[in-house]
């Protein structure tokens, strides 16, 4: 059974950047309690998130959705590959802009019901 412990997630994070130190592949910033899992395909990048933002986040079932966002997500671009054009999320339909900076693509979800993938084609 999951429980709130902000200890043992501070814990659980330092020991990933103790790990693998310099900056991680993925930062998503914003509010509510989101899940977030990069992944790479041979032509794509996806970021697949998932909501646990709810009153009853610590137990289960989840009686409620509550959108969380906006989510602004920070992706590290595999070298020598760029990104084709904006970002899709499979799940809304919606478009966002990619906004490139280095070896960096940034998008901003305006909001998150229940799960979104987010998609950046690769050259």
């Amino acid at each position: 059974m999951a429980s709130n412990a902000p200890d043992y997630a501070r814990l659980l994070r330092n020991a990933v950047e103790w790990a693998f130190p310099g900056e991680q592949p993925l930062r998503l910033t914003g509010p509510g309690l989101i899940e977030a899992h990069p992944y790479r395909q041979e032509h794509s990048l996806q970021i697949h998130l998932v909501n646990f933002t709810n009153p009853d986040a610590w137990r289960a079932p989840v009686h409620e959705l509550l959108p969380a966002g906006p989510q602004t997500a920070r992706l590290r671009v595999p070298q020598g590959k760029t990104i084709t054009r904006d970002a899709r999320c499979l799940v809304s339909g919606r478009s966002l802009p990619a906004r490139r900076e280095g070896g960096w693509v940034e998008v901003t979800l305006p909001e998150i019901l229940d799960h979104e993938v987010i998609v950046f084609d690769l050259d």
